[in-house]
């Protein structure tokens, strides 16, 4: 109870979805009765009924322009990405097996993917606000954590307790996702078996990117809030992640290891991180790796015990921070050095051919990378880039003004000049569904370029 009303000034602070990107006025109410037709669409897109695909889709765009006229919309209702971003969250409908532990601490989630050959099922640790079943739209947290040694029910509830300390009174406001790992067994016989060693292994992967599918399928959730939180030593991965994945607004971490070759401590520049440093804790001597990196924003908190469980005065200052944290899903200017060839997503750009030395470092001149850059009002995409071969970039009227001819340079060849792009809901509803992009962002056109040069520095 004291955590909570200590809370109450930070909670005030907390900003709510959909802040910065377009919104018609249209009603949320209004864009809510359009679920229906959403999920009819990803229905159908799901089953390839292609039918139903096209009345979904008719009937959504009839939705929508009845809803533009009525909110007296300027323009066409697939530039107010706001819109779309709310009408898309709020169709997702969790079922009764899933809501029915809203509101009442962690709780144990199976996410199986259907295509999967090998019949995996994910586990995890989740925890929803009550206020996720009405429809409120909130900010997520996703928890890297090192081994615990336990399986089954003591890893469960032993893990809920340290979760449950960790986080406190967090809980009435942040949806918490912890990937455990896979499923053994079935039925009353299925047991917890967690995941070891790192977090960037293949099959590691395979377990938090599923068990991810949780708010990107089933749960209405801030895509421009997700903190990613490292525990003790998961905490490297956790920096290493979150410099090479498009999802994280953040990264919070409890007494952790900072200094690793595997993270690009460049890409963290527009990924704010909390440092809680526990006072009973083995934390590393130094942070230099870290706080002394070029553009890279770091808050160390000193924690009286245990970073992983917090006293009420420590959490209302890690609720503040937490507030404050909002990535901007349409950046006008972002650099990006491509780690790791498995993710080729940066933003609303997507390198699908990428070449990169196995001995390369951060630091060599030929390390790939990509550098974006659209001057305010010249709808002009300017691409620098480093043993790049082929992207994809996904626009929006947020990014361009898509009523006006578009231009995209790639180190400063004009690969497309003047184009107009017609937008696409159809488009947009599978970029998302398919999170074709790779950020789960929302786009309404896209434009591969191809043949691309190496462009490698002189040797001189």
């Amino acid at each position: 109870m004291i955590a909570s009303l200590l809370l109450i000034p930070a909670l005030l602070m907390l900003p709510q979805g959909g802040d910065g990107e377009a919104r018609s006025g249209v009603s949320d109410r209004d864009l809510a009765k359009m679920g229906k037709e959403i999920d009819a669409f990803f229905t159908a897109l799901d089953e390839d009924d292609r039918k139903n695909q096209l009345e979904a889709l008719g009937k959504l765009e009839t939705a929508m322009s009845k809803a533009g006229k009525k909110a007296k919309a300027d323009l066409s209702m697939l530039a107010y990405t706001g819109d779309w971003d709310y009408a898309l969250e709020v169709a997702k409908k969790p079922d009764r097996s899933l809501s029915s532990d809203f509101g009442k601490g962690f709780f144990r989630h199976v996410f199986a993917d259907p295509w999967d050959r090998d019949g995996r099922r994910v586990v995890s640790l989740l925890s929803v606000p009550a206020g996720v079943k009405s429809g409120e739209i909130m900010p997520a947290i996703v928890c890297l954590k090192s081994s615990l040694g336990l399986t089954g029910k003591d890893l469960d509830d032993g893990l809920s307790e340290m979760a449950t300390q960790a986080f406190g009174a967090l809980l009435e406001n942040f949806i918490v996702l912890i990937p455990i790992g896979l499923e053994k067994g079935s039925g009353r016989k299925a047991e917890s078996l967690e995941t070891e060693g790192s977090w960037s292994a293949d099959d590691n992967m395979y377990v938090l990117f599923t068990a991810y599918r949780t708010l990107l399928e089933q749960l209405p959730f801030d895509r421009t809030r997700v903190i990613l939180d490292g525990w003790g030593e998961a905490g490297i991965d956790a920096l290493q992640l979150a410099g090479t994945t498009p999802f994280f607004s953040g990264v919070l971490l409890r007494s952790s290891p900072v200094d690793s070759p595997a993270v690009i401590y460049s890409n963290l520049a527009e990924i704010p991180v909390m440092y809680l440093q526990g006072s009973a804790d083995s934390a590393p001597e130094s942070l230099e790796a870290l706080t002394e990196s070029e553009g890279v924003s770091v808050e160390v908190l000193q924690v009286e015990g245990e970073s992983m469980a917090p006293a009420a005065d420590s959490l209302v200052k890690v609720q503040e921070w937490l507030g404050a944290r909002q990535k901007d899903p349409n950046p006008a200017d972002f650099s990006y050095k491509l780690g790791d060839v498995r993710f080729g997503s940066v933003n609303w750009c997507t390198a699908t051919v990428i070449n990169r030395r196995v001995t390369a470092k951060p630091d060599d001149a030929d390390f790939p990378s990509v550098k974006v850059h659209v001057a305010p009002g010249s709808n002009k995409v300017d691409i620098e880039t480093v043993n790049v071969f082929e992207m994809i970039i996904f626009l929006n009227d947020e990014i361009v003004d898509m009523d006006k001819p578009v231009t995209i340079a790639v180190n400063g060849e004009v690969m497309v000049k003047d184009k107009i792009y017609k937008r696409s809901l159809r488009d947009l509803l599978e970029t998302r569904f398919f999170n074709n992009s790779g950020d789960y962002g929302l786009y309404t056109a896209s434009e591969r370029i191809e043949g691309m040069d190496a462009n490698l520095p002189s040797k001189d």
